[in-house]
């Protein structure tokens, strides 16, 4: 399989696309749940070539969406590249937790707003367990998953201690300026 194969798996496991039952040797048949839409993905794909074209088409006919949409979604999702596809299952609802925990902030799902420490892989080509954070000046946010995409999640609210640009910040630096 290629590496861009599995980042179109990604995005159709991540939009709801039900997996080939038995794949073959040269791909397999992803089914559009509640409907008669079919996707053949072959093993080997190459972007901007003419299979990709025909399978972003028919994906956006079958969710009833642009092009452009299909590949903007995909560009935001294949942000989860380097993850396993458990990971990259679990992911989603990883940040969905984070965002009902805090009601005020958005903590965005598109992992490149995240920083990733991605740790050292214990069995060759199992895959790697990851640390994400994500800090944007209201919260810090912490996500780590194992290779099977279980984990935790953690969020805090920040304080601010000392803001120079604060007029009113009453730290000791800034009551020792006034």
């Amino acid at each position: 399989m290629t590496e861009i194969r599995d980042r179109l798996s990604v995005y159709l496991q991540g939009r709801g696309w039900l997996p080939p039952a038995e794949p073959g040797s040269a791909g397999g048949l992803w089914r559009f749940p509640g409907s008669d839409w079919m996707l053949p993905v072959p093993n080997e794909l190459v972007v901007g070539g003419s299979d990709w074209k025909q399978i972003v088409e028919r994906i956006a006919l079958a969710e009833n969406i642009t092009v452009v949409d299909v590949e903007k979604s995909m560009s935001l999702m294949t942000g989860l590249l380097g993850m396993t596809e458990r990971q990259a299952a679990a992911w989603p609802e990883f940040v969905a937790r984070l965002n009902r925990a805090v009601e005020w902030v958005a903590v965005p799902e598109d992992i490149r707003y995240w920083s990733v420490k991605w740790d050292e892989e214990i069995r060759p080509g199992r895959g790697r367990g990851l640390n994400a954070t994500f800090l944007d000046g209201e919260v810090f946010a912490q996500i780590i998953l194992d290779v099977y995409g279980y984990g935790s999640e953690s969020v805090a609210e920040l304080a601010w201690v000392h803001a120079s640009a604060d007029e009113e910040c009453r730290c000791n630096v800034c009551k020792e300026e006034a």
